[in-house]
């Protein structure tokens, strides 16, 4: 993490396509929550004022790390569960749960986000996650790998 920071990065996630020694991935085979070392991570970024990003965070780790959040916690790309029903995308209590914290949820524009691949199915999307956590706390998330 210090050589990350120490070369500018300011953002960071505990977990991607696969559990590691931080946390569980939505897409790992545990999904278990942070570990020992994810707290640990979690504390440092902050007290480096690191922003803590959750888009592939299992949904372990996610309560964990909004557990113990005193910063804004930031999910780059993912959708909601409101429109588009699957694993990734997040509850109406995720989302409430990053805006308590000040932070904000980046909705993609990709099939599996939004349930669709056309700017209605971004929209539907958008407007329901400011219908629950405010429009202070949204935005677009392209994970800009893709359409």
């Amino acid at each position: 993490m210090d050589a990350f920071f120490d070369a500018g990065f300011r953002m960071m996630a505990p977990t991607h396509f696969f559990d590691n020694e931080w946390g569980g991935s939505a897409h790992g085979a545990r999904k278990g929550g942070l570990t020992d070392k994810g707290r640990e991570m979690v504390r440092r970024m902050e007290a480096r004022g690191m922003i803590v990003d959750l888009a592939h965070a299992s949904a372990e780790t996610f309560r964990d790390v909004l557990a113990m959040a005193t910063r804004p916690v930031f999910v780059s790309h993912t959708g909601v569960r409101g429109t588009c029903d699957n694993a990734r995308n997040l509850s109406d209590e995720q989302l409430r749960g990053i805006a308590a914290t000040g932070g904000v949820v980046g909705i993609g524009y990709w099939d599996a986000a939004t349930c669709g691949t056309d700017a209605r199915a971004v929209a539907r999307a958008l407007r329901h996650a400011a219908s629950v956590m405010g429009v202070r706390h949204v935005a677009l998330g392209s994970d800009f790998d893709g359409p």
